[in-house]
């Protein structure tokens, strides 16, 4: 499990395409038909990049609390949604346009999450228990990359100070972020996962 996230990401860094690294590896390992990249600014979620089959949501910026990404984050724990149209979480408005009809997001990060990875299928499914401990995994390789670059910069001297990111916000969210769904256990390094209806 730990080996094919290792493998996915290591494959990722081959291809050289930055900022998408860790979408394409989160799409590769489980099969996806997209992902994204998204990051923590402030009270916004950002999305800084996506592998998927159309486009989704990149470059756009929604409120943590309206993002199911921002609920991932907010609660250190992986979101699960094997039914759009089902989990109230979830306004169709933003992804009506959308192939999307699964998901599954997981935060980057244990004790503040700073990022998500989202990997979406165009076909309605319940992800396996392997596939999530995998994608899981492959946040807490992200989790660890993340942290020795800003050790690195510190030690060096070179830490650049967070640069505010651009991209419009989208007050219509992609997610309600209201928790609503119902929680249930999940293997792996998250304590709970949140399933949607």
């Amino acid at each position: 499990m730990a080996d094919d996230a290792e493998r996915a990401l290591g494959d990722a860094r081959r291809r050289d395409r930055g900022g998408c690294d860790r979408a394409f590896a989160a799409r590769a390992l489980t099969g996806a038909d997209g992902a994204t990249f998204v990051v923590r600014d402030g009270d916004d979620c950002f999305y800084a990049d996506e592998e998927a089959i159309s486009p989704l949501w990149k470059g756009q910026r929604f409120p943590l609390d309206h993002c199911i990404s921002g609920w991932a984050m907010l609660n250190a724990a992986t979101a699960v949604v094997p039914d759009v149209s089902l989990d109230p979480r979830i306004p169709m408005e933003a992804y009506r346009p959308t192939f999307v009809r699964s998901l599954v997001v997981v935060p980057i990060g244990v004790e503040k999450p700073s990022a998500a990875l989202g990997v979406y299928w165009s076909v309605r499914r319940v992800p396996h228990a392997g596939l999530i401990r995998n994608l899981e995994a492959l946040a807490a390789h992200a989790a660890e990359a993340i942290d020795r670059v800003g050790a690195r910069q510190r030690a060096l001297g070179t830490h650049v100070p967070p640069q505010p990111l651009t991209g419009p916000r989208n007050g219509t969210g992609n997610g309600t972020g209201n928790g609503t769904g119902a929680l249930g256990p999940v293997a792996g390094p998250r304590p709970r996962a949140m399933v949607g209806a």
